[in-house]
């Protein structure tokens, strides 16, 4: 019987709670607390409507710029690579035309060398 009554005391409090905010709510003061309510809300989400679309314009931005350092940086290093890969082609070729002469040389050298002992040769 106790816990009805605890049941019923809730439920009628409930009922004058409800019937007070209706009355509150109806009332000019009421009203005009509730209509302060919504434009507050609606000030609220202009703002986060504005808020939001700075924020994406500047993430829109950062992210271009980012892409843009990245294609700058790209084309640079692409460029430095191609310029030491010319270096590097050019050194080549020269090493190689170095190479060929001392090889040259050395290879006239031997000739002579083989000349002059057949001549000793046919000397003797």
């Amino acid at each position: 019987m106790k816990n009805k009554n605890e049941n019923s005391l809730m439920l009628l409090t409930g009922f004058v709670a409800g019937a007070a905010v209706v009355y509150f709510l109806k009332s000019e003061k009421g009203q005009q607390m509730v209509d302060l309510a919504l434009s507050k809300g609606e000030h609220l989400k202009s703002s986060i409507a504005d808020t939001s679309k700075n924020l994406i314009e500047d993430g829109k931005s950062a992210l271009n710029k980012a892409v843009d350092s990245g294609e700058s940086l790209l084309k640079e290093t692409k460029e430095n690579a191609l310029t030491a890969a010319e270096k590097l082609k050019k050194q080549a070729k020269t090493m190689k035309e170095e190479v060929k002469d001392k090889v040259e040389e050395e290879l006239s050298d031997f000739q002579k060398g083989v000349e002059k002992a057949k001549k000793e040769l046919n000397k003797a």
